[in-house]
């Protein structure tokens, strides 16, 4: 019996001992390559996950009623093969320096953001997880101040890795630690927007029902922090939604990104706050699941344990 019950915590020191060592040799080899190297290096590394994960990514898209062809998940490891290349190359050698800036491209429908910005209340930036979504808010830092929300790691080594990684992207950070209050991150995230810039959010992690407000997604009910619709309430910031495209090389292989953002949207200071948050970001998930069903091999999270429970949980 005590075996029984200390077998896990076993196995998950051994888990976490080979990803720390994983790690820390993948970093000590990428310093010693180029930035095109890095990039086969990653196309390299999305391929082998592709092997012990492509049967639990067809599931989870089956689950939310998508095509899971071979084509899809090839996309879907491609692409992440793309994202571990890119953050390589960005962490070893910068993100002008990597020649990762001059991969990501900000198409016409950037003008939404110019005109939000110039109301003077800073602009709320909110996509999903996509891949390389953190380059793409790297390469709109280029053109207006934007500062993105990183939430404190457990784990000390990936923590220490993800402050080197976001200083070499060059944007500017507000941290969330784990124990925060609410109270604490509404008046961080307050003054940037007082400041008169972007703040970058990622609003599809699920949340305890405490936390935020239930919408609907691939015909399952997952709930989301609203707390970016309170925020633009209380700011009068707006909110602008972006995605992603990619561009491919004559191969089929995704080697450059295309940004792009949706028209502004604005919520006022209302009595029935709680009706307004809900509506927002049903409005978000609904914009969200509507790029994803153009794109599902897009979105990183197809794989996170979460979203895999909620995928695979019977129908409503």
């Amino acid at each position: 019996m005590k075996w029984n019950s200390a077998l896990p915590s076993l196995v998950h020191r051994c888990r976490r001992h080979a990803i720390h060592e994983g790690t820390r040799g993948l970093l000590r080899l990428s310093q010693r390559l180029g930035s095109e190297q890095l990039i086969s290096l990653g196309r390299f590394l999305g391929v082998a996950a592709g092997w012990p994960l492509r049967r639990r990514l067809a599931r989870n898209l089956t689950c939310a009623g998508l095509c899971a062809s071979p084509a899809v998940l090839d996309r879907y490891f491609q692409l992440l093969g793309t994202w571990a290349g890119w953050s390589l190359a960005v962490y070893q050698k910068g993100f002008t320096a990597s020649g990762v800036a001059r991969r990501i491209h900000l198409d016409d429908s950037v003008a939404h953001v110019d005109r939000a910005m110039s109301l003077g209340k800073g602009v709320i930036l909110a996509t999903g997880h996509f891949f390389c979504h953190e380059m793409g808010a790297a390469a709109i830092n280029l053109r207006h101040p934007l500062v993105a929300l990183v939430r404190e790691s457990k784990d000390p080594l990936r923590h220490a890795v993800k402050q080197r990684w976001y200083q070499a992207t060059g944007l500017e950070l507000v941290h969330r630690a784990r124990r925060s209050t609410l109270l604490a991150d509404a008046l961080a995230y307050l003054r940037v927007l007082r400041a008169g810039k972007i703040l970058a959010i990622t609003p599809d992690l699920p949340v305890r029902p405490d936390r935020g407000v239930p919408v609907s997604m691939f015909g399952k009910t997952v709930v989301l922090p609203s707390g970016m619709i309170a925020l633009a309430m209380r700011s009068g910031a707006p909110v602008v939604a972006c995605w992603g495209e990619w561009i491919e090389d004559r191969r089929g292989r995704p080697v450059e990104a295309r940004i792009r953002f949706d028209e502004p949207m604005t919520f006022s200071p209302s009595k029935d706050r709680d009706a307004v948050c809900r509506a927002g970001m049903a409005e978000f998930a609904r914009r969200q699941e509507e790029d994803l069903r153009k794109f599902p091999a897009n979105w990183m999270f197809w794989l996170d344990k979460t979203w895999t429970r909620i995928l695979r949980s019977p129908e409503e």
